[in-house]
Formats: C-alpha cells, sequence, structure tokens
C-alpha cells in the first residue's frame, strides 16, 4: 500500500534536495524500498541566491552517486529543470575532482539541516 507521506520516485525521473543556498538536481537510480533510501545521480547544483557571483547551475555529472532518505527528496518541475540542463550543456564541465568537492560540501550543508535519522 502506497504512503501518501512518503515520495513515490521513479528510476531516471529529476529530483531535488533543497537546502537553504542551493538546489542539487539528481536523477534517480533506483529506490531501495526496505530502507526507503534514494540512490541518485548528481547532474547539477543551482544557487537559490541571486547574489551569487555564479548564478549558473554547476555541473555535478563527474560526482558521486548519492544514497539519501528518500524523504528528503522532492521532484523537480520540469519548469525548472529543464532550463537548468539546457543551461548547464552550454557551461564549461567541472573536472571530477571539483564536482566531488562541491558536492561534499552541499551535502554536509544538507545534512546539518535535516533532524537526525
Amino acid at each position: 500500500m502506497n504512503n501518501p507521506d512518503k515520495p513515490q520516485f521513479k528510476p531516471r525521473q529529476i529530483v531535488c534536495l533543497d537546502d537553504l543556498t542551493a538546489c542539487l538536481y539528481c536523477e534517480v537510480i533506483q529506490i531501495i524500498e526496505v530502507q526507503q533510501v534514494c540512490w541518485a545521480r548528481p547532474l547539477l547544483l543551482a544557487s537559490k541566491d541571486s547574489q551569487h557571483p555564479d548564478p549558473s547551475p554547476r555541473d555535478l555529472r563527474l560526482s558521486a552517486d548519492l544514497l539519501c532518505p528518500v524523504t528528503w527528496f522532492r521532484p523537480a518541475l520540469d519548469t525548472e529543470a529543464v532550463p537548468l540542463l539546457l543551461e548547464l550543456e552550454t557551461s564549461v564541465q567541472l573536472d571530477a575532482t571539483t564536482a566531488r568537492a562541491e558536492l561534499n560540501a552541499f551535502v554536509r550543508s544538507a545534512w546539518q539541516e535535516r533532524p537526525k535519522i
């Protein structure tokens, strides 16, 4: 039976993990139902702050996959994700080391904002 309080994601769906300053857009790889964990592949990091020195999305496709509680994610709206993904195609791709460092910093920040599991 479906629980309305838990998001129901499907593989290849674009989801978003928000924190106070940025949004991490990911592709769902798999949902591990028993543990209520989402295996997600990061795509890009977008700043929420219009005053950010570099408002363009950061390409995180070369970073590591994530395993996070499914409740951390929300479905990404087409109207928010598609323009960012298109902008990503024309931006400079980060090297793997930089992409991993940016992902690590974001996840640490997001983890501190959420209640302990």
